[in-house]
């Protein structure tokens, strides 16, 4: 299994997720905590890039119930605010 780091610089995001499925079931949250959070936030970002909203969301909030006070906050409020943008003028061409 590669680490955290060399999982961070694969070439495609796809190849990373595939390696982060395989890395995040492995991390125990008593002992691993800051590296499941850092996985999590990973993923997170490369799913969101992939457009797998749903998924990095989902990362988004585990990452955040390990670490409160982690980027993992401003990670979801971004999100929420992408789908909270609303223009009108785009409505009606």
């Amino acid at each position: 299994m590669l680490s955290l780091d060399e999982i961070s610089h694969l070439d495609t995001p796809s190849e990373a997720i595939e390696e982060l499925d395989l890395f995040i079931p492995a991390c125990r949250p008593d002992v691993d905590a800051e590296e499941l959070h850092q996985a999590l936030m990973l993923r997170g970002k490369l799913l969101w890039r992939v457009a797998r909203r749903a998924e990095a969301i989902a990362d988004y909030r585990r990452a955040l119930a390990i670490r409160p006070d982690g980027p993992a906050r401003a990670a979801l409020e971004i999100a929420n605010d992408i789908f909270a943008f609303h223009h009108s003028d785009l409505l009606n061409p």
